[in-house]
């Protein structure tokens, strides 16, 4: 069998692999232009994988480049019986779905049909789930519309961030791959219409960089599940941002916040977003319902202080909003 992968992330690389050691032709690796950092795991990206495995790789300028008359030609040259896609943000053109005879099959990070679109791979976790699921399914010329072939789920802990769920997610991702390449192999994978699976309300969510920030009318359990979703180690780089607000005019991230004890405080008349005090363990602001307690965040400007640095825009009297 002939396949042509086109993959990013780990989810990728880790399918990558599979496909390799389950005796697949790989004739074509196409993944994003984006460079390796040092000390990167081979395991845990597609480049240093296909590298590893003596494989041709292809790196467009663009990701979109996939779908220009030039780059189609390219692959009907490569002659795939399957393309498999994972984590690459285009919606490939009826001209590419119609180059191998076994179709093209990808991964998508929810149980579809819910969260269709550019939907992160902590998306079930950030809308309070309490398993993070993806789906294995052939690609039509919708956005994530096609019949499903798996689903599968890991379950999400009070410990986990946005980043360890991802990562346990394309853990899952591969399990499910691995058992059904096989049946896809000859032609004999389930095709479930997803108006077929139960339980699941359609919808459509395509992330966009301002759903990060902080919007302090929500109740405080529910902004400290935003932060704790979105929060990353500080040298790292995520394309959905860290949780934000605004303190005059500045820009916080906010990496670390909790709900106070007992924080639906009745004689609390501030405002959503106001900072109620400056504590040795944060800084405390009122939310729709509850207080929240922020403990590790920085403001545009002096990164390197911390919670510090916010001081000289508090200022010594209250009130001081964040928004």
């Amino acid at each position: 069998m002939r396949v042509v992968a086109i993959v990013n992330g780990y989810t990728g690389a880790l399918c990558l692999q599979e496909l390799v050691d389950q005796g697949a032709d790989v004739v074509g690796v196409v993944t994003s232009p984006a460079p390796v950092a040092p000390g990167t795991p081979v395991r845990t990206s597609v480049k240093l994988t296909a590298d590893a495995n003596y494989l041709p790789v292809y790196q467009p300028p663009s990701v979109t480049d996939v779908n220009k008359p030039e780059f189609i030609a390219v692959l009907r040259k490569l002659c795939p019986d399957l393309i498999v896609s994972m984590h690459f943000p285009v919606i490939f053109k009826p001209e590419i779905l119609e180059i191998p005879r076994l179709g093209c099959v990808n991964e998508h990070p929810s149980r579809l049909p819910a969260g269709r679109g550019m939907t992160p791979s902590f998306w079930h976790m950030l809308i309070g789930d309490d398993r993070n699921w993806i789906t294995l399914h052939y690609l039509d010329p919708g956005i994530d519309t096609g019949d499903v072939i798996a689903q599968g789920s890991i379950e999400i802990t009070p410990e986990d961030t946005g980043q360890t769920t991802s990562h346990k997610l394309s853990e899952e991702g591969h399990r499910i791959f691995a058992e059904n390449l096989p049946l896809i192999a000859s032609g004999n994978a389930p095709r479930i219409p997803q108006s077929q699976i139960e339980g699941v309300k359609s919808s459509y969510y395509s992330w966009k960089p301002h759903y990060a920030q902080i919007h302090w009318e929500r109740p405080a359990e529910k902004l400290a599940l935003h932060v704790r979703t979105l929060t990353r180690p500080k040298d790292t780089s995520s394309w959905t941002g860290c949780a934000y607000t605004y303190l005059a005019g500045r820009k916080v991230s906010v990496w670390a916040a909790r709900v106070v004890d007992g924080g639906r405080l009745a004689g609390c008349t501030a405002d959503p977003g106001e900072i109620i005090a400056i504590t040795g363990k944060g800084v405390l602001v009122k939310t729709g319902d509850g207080l929240l307690l922020l403990t590790d965040a920085d403001i545009e400007g002096a990164e390197d202080r911390g919670l510090a640095g916010l001081l000289p825009y508090i200022g010594t009297g209250m009130p001081a909003i964040l928004g």
